[in-house]
Parts: C-alpha cells; structure tokens; sequence
C-alpha cells in the first residue's frame, strides 16, 4: 500500500501581511534603482519593453513568495542593508567625481578597517 504525503504549499508560521509585502516591494523597486541596475523610471512618452511595468512584476513576484512574517523581516533586513551600503558607496561615488585614484584608496581603507 502506497500513501502520498502532501506537503504544505504555505510557509509554517503566521503569513506576512500587506504592509510587510508593501514594504518588501518598495525595497526591491529601490535597489535596481540605487545598484545602477535600472535606470530612474521611465517617462510615460517612451516605450516599455514589456506589457508590465517593473514596479508590477515585483509585486507579483513578492505576493508568489507566500512569505511568513519572519521571514519577510529577514528578507526586509536584507534588502535594508543592500540599500544602505549602495547608497554609501553612491554617495562616496559622487562626492569624489571622476578622481577614481581617490576613490580606490577611499574604498581601499574602509576595506581594511572592516576587517579590524
């Protein structure tokens, strides 16, 4: 005799809710933003490349995730941590302009003084 064990589609745990999504999606729309990756969001004349826009397609990505609260705060804590450290090394990056030897040695001693 064969039994089947059905496995829980949702996380153990009390599920996120809309808020904590909320605040997991701007966090996600702010570091394509922040890393470079995307550039600012586009004017409402040009041409999407997809029928979605990005801000949409994370929030459909966040809400699949079926997140339990714990969860979404690790995830939140994560993505706070990635802000703040592209942010920094933005700011250092236009405070220092073009000068890129500057910016090495900058770079360089926040490096050493981590590992301290």
């Amino acid at each position: 005799m064969t039994f089947l064990l059905r496995l829980p589609r949702r996380p153990v745990g009390v599920a996120a809710t809309a808020d904590e999504h909320e605040r997991i999606t701007s966090a996600l729309l702010d570091a394509p933003l922040a890393s470079g990756y995307v550039k600012s969001p586009p004017a409402a004349s040009q041409k999407r490349r997809s029928a979605a826009p990005t801000d949409e397609k994370i929030r459909r990505l966040v809400r699949r995730l079926h997140l339990s609260s714990s969860d979404a705060d690790l995830l939140l804590g994560i993505l706070r941590q990635i802000l703040w450290k592209s942010r920094s090394a933005n700011d250092l990056r236009g405070c220092l302009g073009k000068d890129s030897k500057a910016l090495e040695i900058l770079l360089e001693e926040r490096r050493r003084e981590r590992k301290l």
